[in-house]
């Protein structure tokens, strides 16, 4: 019940807030912020008073009812440590991305109508283990969010959300045919219909039936493409080098709240699906592949590292630095197919703390595009003194992005590192030198905005109130989770020393 709670209180409100809209854009946007904070409150309840976190390992709270039984089709909802981490931070982040929307001023009632189905969508997705519903959840999600980059962003927003469209959509495409192709197998072998991840895994049987691990039915020759494919699938939306190309278009046209969600959520629907379905769903191929999987993370580590310090828009900056963080998110997860669960606790805490740490710092962009109406670095450069707090937030932000030790992501890139020099020794010990590329591009660019000669022409204001307060937030997070990592690792320690059975010793 408390689940679909939580996935159904944004569903339900988005035609609401449309309807809002039309009276008055100001009621829909107090509205959804009602709506995005209640749904976070609910999942904190949840967390602290409904999810057990000593069996963090175990699935809670499923619900789970018959949809459409005669294909295998169901409604199976279920959250462990990771899912509950993924459905927190969406909540977290979409009730600080609505209180920050306080510059939209065009459409208010379309605008958080779409946010709130957006944000249904994400939900539905970290909590499905039905297949054909995490389908459901993960198109739903492309619709409102190629809507609100289409409408509401810059002077190059429908080539953005065009070409945003078309590489997940392809992606969404080839994740679906690979579905369908080990349902027919599975169900096949199995004499009975199923889309439940859990079947296909090999954790639960169905109607008695004999328990039957999907890979251990494919053709080995098959097996390969069928892994390649679905990866491709959820790489696209991570994104892996070379298919993240939509992304800084997309980041630099959204408008600063949807950037954050697109880059601290939206990414992470790859990521996890990568984490929940790919590598269990064909352990053994995982496994073989582990080094492949790694160099792709380093890949995208080092790459858009060197990318990001030679921009000028702040934001593409930004953008490019979440491509290098999820990297080091793809290089855990590789780590963990190979028995290291360390890897895994540092690929989830990279997740949730690069989520918190460039929300923060997409706002700040927003920020000074509608003070200075420009994010180029020049333009921006030297306002410390008229936007002290402005500047003391983004100082905050590029520290924490880089790996600071105090701050969220060094502890996550600190796990990640150490999970993978463990594996492969000084083969990949030079993945050290992407936190050091990392630091560059920040310090580069904080020397630049914040450091250099004061500027004393500029008319500009600092902080409003909805600002001061989304910022304060995400910056006691940031800095909560640097101090005091067991709150997240608490959450995931026994999922993913679990996870690491699903693979060959």
């Amino acid at each position: 019940m408390y689940l679909s709670i939580i996935l159904w209180i944004p569903l339900i409100s988005f035609p609401i807030a449309y309807l809002l809209g039309r009276i008055n854009g100001k009621l829909a946007r107090m509205f959804a912020i009602f709506i995005t904070l209640l749904d976070l409150a609910i999942s904190l309840f949840v967390g602290i008073f409904k999810f057990d976190l000593a069996n963090n390992h175990q699935l809670q709270l499923v619900e789970r009812h018959d949809w459409v039984p005669t294909v295998g089709i169901s409604y199976f909802l279920a959250v462990d440590g990771l899912g509950y981490v993924m459905v927190l931070l969406t909540t977290f982040l979409s009730a600080m991305a609505a209180i920050a929307s306080n510059h939209i001023e065009e459409k208010e009632g379309l605008y958080y109508s779409l946010f709130l189905l957006m944000e249904g969508g994400l939900i539905g997705v970290f909590m499905s283990l039905d297949l054909f519903l995490f389908f459901i959840f993960w198109e739903i999600v492309l619709v409102p969010m190629f809507f609100l980059i289409g409408i509401w962003g810059g002077p190059r927003r429908k080539y953005a959300a065009i070409k945003f469209f078309i590489y997940t959509h392809i992606g969404s495409v080839v994740m679906l045919i690979t579905f369908f192709y080990v349902y027919y197998v599975w169900s096949a072998a199995a004499g009975v219909p199923s889309f439940n991840l859990l079947h296909w895994i090999g954790l639960e049987t169905y109607n008695g039936a004999q328990v039957l691990q999907a890979e251990t039915v494919i053709a080995t020759n098959i097996r390969t493409i069928l892994f390649a494919a679905l990866f491709f699938g959820f790489a696209v939306k991570v994104p892996i080098v070379p298919f993240h190309t939509w992304l800084p278009d997309a980041h630099v046209e959204a408008p600063s709240p949807i950037s954050v969600i697109l880059a601290g959520v939206l990414l992470k629907m790859g990521g996890y699906a990568i984490i929940r379905i790919a590598l269990p769903l064909f352990p053994t191929t995982s496994q073989n592949l582990a080094w492949y999987i790694a160099l792709l993370g380093v890949i995208n580590l080092f790459y858009a590292g060197f990318v990001a310090i030679w921009q000028l828009d702040i934001k593409r900056l930004i953008a490019y630095s979440s491509i290098s963080h999820m990297g080091i998110v793809i290089l855990g997860s590789a780590t963990a197919t190979l028995g290291n669960y360390l890897g895994l606790i540092g690929a989830i805490y990279m997740m949730f703390a690069h989520g918190v740490i460039n929300g923060l710092l997409f706002l700040i962009s927003g920020v000074y595009k509608h003070r200075v109406h420009s994010r180029l670095i020049p333009d921006i450069a030297g306002l410390t003194e008229k936007m002290p707090m402005t500047s003391g937030f983004l100082v905050l932000g590029a520290l924490a992005g880089l790996g600071l030790p105090g701050l969220a992501a060094f502890v996550g890139e600190f796990i990640v590192i150490l999970a993978a020099i463990s594996e492969w020794k000084l083969s990949i010990a030079y993945v050290v030198f992407g936190a050091i590329l990392n630091a560059a591009m920040f310090l580069w660019a904080l020397q630049r905005v914040i450091f250099g000669p004061q500027r004393e022409d500029a008319d500009v204001k600092d902080l409003e109130l909805p600002e001061i307060i989304s910022f304060s937030i995400l910056g006691f997070v940031i800095i909560l989770l640097g101090l005091y990592p067991p709150l997240l690792v608490d959450l995931v320690n026994k999922f993913s020393i679990e996870f690491i059975k699903f693979f060959p010793s």
